[in-house]
Protein backbone atom coordinates (compact mmCIF):
# COMPACT_ATOMS: atom_id res chain seq x y z
CA UNK A 1 0.00 0.00 0.00
CA UNK A 2 1.38 3.65 -0.92
CA UNK A 3 3.03 5.82 2.10
CA UNK A 4 -0.35 7.79 1.52
CA UNK A 5 -2.80 5.82 1.98
CA UNK A 6 -1.14 4.23 5.11
CA UNK A 7 -1.11 7.78 6.50
CA UNK A 8 -4.73 8.44 5.56
CA UNK A 9 -5.48 4.91 7.46
CA UNK A 10 -4.14 6.60 11.34
CA UNK A 11 -4.44 3.03 12.50
CA UNK A 12 -1.31 1.15 12.40
CA UNK A 13 -0.76 -2.60 13.26
CA UNK A 14 0.73 -2.04 16.35
CA UNK A 15 0.20 -1.10 19.92
CA UNK A 16 -1.38 2.48 20.65
CA UNK A 17 1.72 3.60 21.78
CA UNK A 18 3.81 3.61 18.98
CA UNK A 19 0.78 5.37 16.52
CA UNK A 20 2.43 8.70 16.67
CA UNK A 21 5.50 7.72 16.14
CA UNK A 22 4.87 5.09 12.99
CA UNK A 23 2.18 8.58 11.24
CA UNK A 24 5.38 10.84 12.06
CA UNK A 25 8.02 8.18 10.11
CA UNK A 26 5.26 7.47 7.14
CA UNK A 27 4.51 11.52 7.19
CA UNK A 28 8.54 12.24 6.65
CA UNK A 29 8.67 9.64 3.95
CA UNK A 30 5.68 11.11 2.42
CA UNK A 31 7.69 14.04 1.84
CA UNK A 32 10.58 12.46 -0.04
CA UNK A 33 8.52 10.06 -2.33
CA UNK A 34 4.82 10.06 -1.88
CA UNK A 35 4.96 6.87 -4.10
CA UNK A 36 6.90 4.41 -1.85
CA UNK A 37 5.10 0.96 -1.01
CA UNK A 38 4.73 0.27 2.61
CA UNK A 39 4.71 -3.44 3.08
CA UNK A 40 5.04 -4.15 6.27
CA UNK A 41 4.23 -2.06 9.57
CA UNK A 42 4.93 -4.32 12.81
CA UNK A 43 6.56 -5.01 16.26
CA UNK A 44 9.81 -7.53 16.09
CA UNK A 45 11.97 -8.06 19.45
CA UNK A 46 10.40 -5.19 21.31
CA UNK A 47 10.79 -2.45 18.65
CA UNK A 48 8.82 -0.95 15.35
CA UNK A 49 9.75 -2.57 11.81
CA UNK A 50 8.62 -0.25 8.56
CA UNK A 51 9.68 -2.27 5.63
CA UNK A 52 8.79 -0.58 2.05
CA UNK A 53 9.68 -0.80 -1.67
CA UNK A 54 11.67 0.55 -2.89
CA UNK A 55 13.98 1.59 0.24
CA UNK A 56 16.10 4.75 -1.18
CA UNK A 57 18.69 5.67 0.98
CA UNK A 58 16.42 9.24 1.27
CA UNK A 59 14.63 7.82 4.17
CA UNK A 60 17.12 5.03 5.79
CA UNK A 61 17.43 7.73 8.48
CA UNK A 62 13.50 8.66 9.26
CA UNK A 63 12.76 4.89 9.41
CA UNK A 64 15.77 4.25 11.94
CA UNK A 65 14.61 6.89 14.22
CA UNK A 66 11.54 5.57 14.33
CA UNK A 67 12.73 2.11 15.50
CA UNK A 68 15.31 4.17 17.86
CA UNK A 69 12.18 6.13 19.47
CA UNK A 70 10.54 2.94 19.88
CA UNK A 71 12.74 1.66 21.99
CA UNK A 72 12.38 3.47 24.68
CA UNK A 73 8.34 4.40 24.36
CA UNK A 74 5.86 1.82 25.57
CA UNK A 75 3.79 0.44 22.92
CA UNK A 76 0.82 0.00 24.64
CA UNK A 77 0.33 3.37 25.93
CA UNK A 78 3.50 5.78 24.34
CA UNK A 79 5.34 6.75 27.91
CA UNK A 80 8.64 5.96 28.50
CA UNK A 81 9.29 2.54 28.39
CA UNK A 82 12.22 0.00 28.35
CA UNK A 83 12.80 -2.94 26.83
CA UNK A 84 11.15 -6.27 28.42
CA UNK A 85 12.09 -10.03 28.00
CA UNK A 86 9.76 -13.22 29.58
CA UNK A 87 8.50 -14.63 26.56
CA UNK A 88 8.01 -11.98 23.79
CA UNK A 89 10.12 -9.31 24.25
CA UNK A 90 8.25 -5.95 24.35
CA UNK A 91 8.75 -2.41 24.87
CA UNK A 92 6.89 -1.43 27.95
CA UNK A 93 6.74 1.12 30.44
CA UNK A 94 6.83 -0.04 34.41
CA UNK A 95 2.90 0.19 34.81
CA UNK A 96 1.83 -1.74 31.45
CA UNK A 97 4.75 -4.25 32.42
CA UNK A 98 2.82 -5.16 35.95
CA UNK A 99 -0.49 -5.46 33.89
CA UNK A 100 0.88 -7.94 31.65
CA UNK A 101 2.65 -9.95 34.26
Amino acid sequence: MKVTKWIKRKNYPVGDGWQKIVNKCLKEIAKVDSTIEITTIKEKFGTLRIYCMPFPDTIDDFIEKAEQESAKTCEACGKKGKLREGGWILTLCDSCYKKRK
